[in-house]
């Protein structure tokens, strides 16, 4: 960049050395935020009216468009405010060409003067920046700033988006913020609802596993197995016989009559056959039990699961029985919803089947005779119109119409003619922009005003806010009406989008202008 540099001497001429330093700087502005396009860089809050209309505040933003060679550019630009705005609305980039007059006295520009202007149409051809009731793209939300993290890490403030992961993975050193919750919602979401509930009852029951209640435990901690049943009768019986055996030898060599005593081999061969009757007697009171039920319904647990647990199973059993209907209860014909049309064969009675019927005469069954007629109760026979008669002039004819003086308007409804319908649909084409630089279009119409300030001794450049169609234009530039005075103004350069004010007074002024043509 450029540094000026000044030392002790006059220099013959330093035009163009102070515009070449005075450009640098706006080089470096325009090119830093060019970076980031069309955005607010220092105010533009938008105000909400009471009228439903909004108020745009003065501000500074950044705009692409051209510059007075045609050629494509992005300039920093100040914007002036507006009130009465209906949004959205489209800031675009303007200039004006400021020309002072030389000693050759012509006119020659000195300078363009960049600002931001606010249209309600959006532009087609143009970059624009839209202005939204929540306002428009601010310089730091575009460099995400407002969105990153500060220097100790804190990002409770962070709102992260993310998506599930496709696999159950590990979370790894160097994950992004929505990769690492990616993967969290892929493990949540492979968890069953008993994990966030704690609750059994939100466990689901397989073939070899179920879950079972207290009651059931009890039971079974209180019930033997068929394996314990059987050792506990061979441990019942083998301390039977031993007792029986401690008996016997105990007696030693005493002598007892032969009918009141007995030797060992007698002993055992009594203790045998009482265990033999005693282990019959219990096989046959299980048999008696299980009475030839099969292995999966022969004991009492087994039978209990089979009645569902229920200690009043009968009672249960019973009241399902007496919410039935009885075997020999019958129904109407009214009763049968779905009762058909006509009954099947099988269903006709067997008279009914017969090939010689009864008959009975139309009196008995209360019908008409087959010849009756109606006579005498209706239209005499045979007096009746022609089938192409008509009515005359008693009513219209079918193809009749109605001028419009014969319809008579009411309150709500009126007739209109076909130049009142003309001018109502040129109406539907009205739009206008309500402010200090304005405009407004009816049918193929448009007025456009404004105020402009007219520098001293040279044309200024006026930019129409929308082009006409035509490049001709009648642009009246009445007097200034803050001095009260004529001032020496003439229009030229009239063109589609603009128009220039020749001003050959010393100082320059405001001065206001109307424009009207085609669009």
């Amino acid at each position: 960049m450029k540094r000026h540099v000044q030392t002790e001497g006059v220099r013959r001429w330093a035009g163009e050395h102070i515009i070449d330093l005075q450009a640098e700087p706006f080089k470096v502005i325009d090119a830093f935020f060019e970076e980031f396009g069309n955005c607010v860089i220092r105010g533009c809050g938008v105000l909400n009216w009471e009228d439903g209309t909004y108020h745009v505040e003065p501000g500074l933003v950044g705009l692409q468009g051209t510059d007075p060679e045609g050629n494509k550019t992005y300039k920093v630009a100040p914007f002036s405010g507006m009130t009465e705005v209906t949004l959205p609305a489209y800031m675009v980039l303007r200039f004006e060409v400021v020309e002072r007059k030389y000693v050759d006295e012509k006119m020659h520009p000195i300078c363009c003067e960049y600002r931001a202007e606010l249209v309600s149409e959006k532009p087609a051809d143009e970059p624009f920046l839209e202005i939204t009731p929540s306002g428009a793209a601010c310089f730091l939300d575009v460099t995400g700033v407002t969105h990153k993290l500060d220097q100790n890490g804190n990002g409770k403030d962070v709102f992260v988006s993310f998506e599930e992961a496709e696999e159950r993975t590990n979370v790894e050193s160097g994950d992004t913020l929505s990769g690492l919750w990616g993967k969290v919602r892929k493990w949540f979401a492979g968890l069953q609802t008993v994990a966030f509930s704690g609750k059994t009852e939100d466990l689901t029951d397989d073939a070899g596993h179920r879950l079972t209640t207290d009651t059931e435990k009890d039971r079974w901690n209180d019930t033997y197995t068929k394996q314990e049943t059987e050792s506990r009768e061979a441990e019942t019986l083998r301390s039977a016989q031993e007792y029986a055996d401690n008996q016997v030898s105990g007696l030693g060599n005493e002598v007892y009559r032969k009918t009141e005593t007995y030797n060992k081999g007698e002993v055992d061969t009594l203790n045998n056959g009482i265990l033999a009757l005693a282990k019959e007697y219990a096989r046959q009171l299980r048999n008696d039990l299980v009475n030839g039920a099969g292995e999966a319904m022969d004991t009492l647990f087994e039978l209990s699961n089979a009645l569902n647990n229920d200690p009043h199973f009968a009672t249960t059993i019973m009241a399902l029985i007496a919410g039935k209907a009885d075997s020999w209860h019958t129904h109407t014909k009214a009763q049968i919803s779905d009762f058909p049309a006509s009954m099947p064969a099988s269903d006709v009675y067997s008279w009914a089947k017969q090939p010689n019927k009864p008959s009975y005469s139309a009196g008995e069954v209360g019908a008409a005779a087959a010849n009756h007629n109606h006579d005498a109760a209706y239209q005499p026979k045979g007096s009746y119109a022609a089938a192409n008669h008509n009515h005359g002039d008693a009513y219209a004819a079918k193809t009749h119409t109605h001028t419009a003086d014969q319809i008579t308007d009411t309150a709500t409804k009126v007739m209109m003619t076909k130049t009142e319908r003309s001018k109502l649909a040129g109406l539907e084409s009205i739009s206008s922009l309500k402010s200090l630089n304005g405009y407004i279009k009816i049918g193929g119409i448009m007025i456009q005003w404004g105020t402009s300030y007219a520098s001293a001794n040279t044309n200024t450049t006026v930019s129409f806010a929308t082009s006409f169609v035509n490049a001709y234009s009648v642009v009246m530039v009445p007097e200034d009406s803050n001095t009260g005075q004529n001032k020496s103004l003439a229009v030229c350069s009239i063109l589609k989008s603009s128009f220039q004010i020749n001003n050959t007074e010393r100082v320059g002024f405001n001065c206001r202008w109307i424009a009207v043509g085609s669009c």
